[in-house]
């Protein structure tokens, strides 16, 4: 069986917290069956994204390190690849003028964090599933607080 590539963008390191999340989310997409390349910046990211063959989703956070923010990865992401791999902005602050930014940078969906780590490989499932069609409700979609 061929498994989905996700690309999950790390960010700007903050702490025992973010790196605890980001081991969440890799462990939690894994054991759905998904195999996970974790990119620290931006030009990690890029250099995937060109070189690694069929990454699917690239999840990010909105602050990344590198030379741009999450939506300009998301813009430079959808135009290598004319929106082949499927993108979404990740942030612990839900500001709408972020979400309508993603949207018209290409992404695909936005997940609120904190969110149950169930609810984004919903969000994945449904992405993959649904073939990239941007839905209203995946754009705003958030979940209950982590426990």
């Amino acid at each position: 069986m061929i498994r989905t590539k996700v690309l999950l963008v790390s960010g700007r390191r903050g702490g025992k917290t973010k790196e605890e999340i980001k081991t969440l989310m890799k462990d939690e997409l894994e054991q759905a069956g998904h195999e996970v390349l974790i990119a620290q910046n931006v030009d990690d990211a890029l250099y995937l994204v060109y070189h690694e063959e069929n990454v699917s989703v690239m999840i990010t956070e909105a602050d990344i390190t590198g030379y741009q923010d999450g939506v300009e990865l998301i813009r430079a992401v959808h135009d290598i690849n004319h929106g082949t791999t499927k993108t979404v902005l990740t942030s612990g602050r839900y500001v709408e003028e972020l979400i309508e930014l993603a949207h018209l940078a290409g992404a695909t969906a936005y997940w609120s964090r904190p969110s149950s780590m169930k609810s984004l490989v919903h969000l994945i499932a449904q992405i993959l599933q649904d073939q990239g069609e941007m839905a209203a409700e995946a754009m705003v979609a958030t979940a209950p607080a982590m426990a």
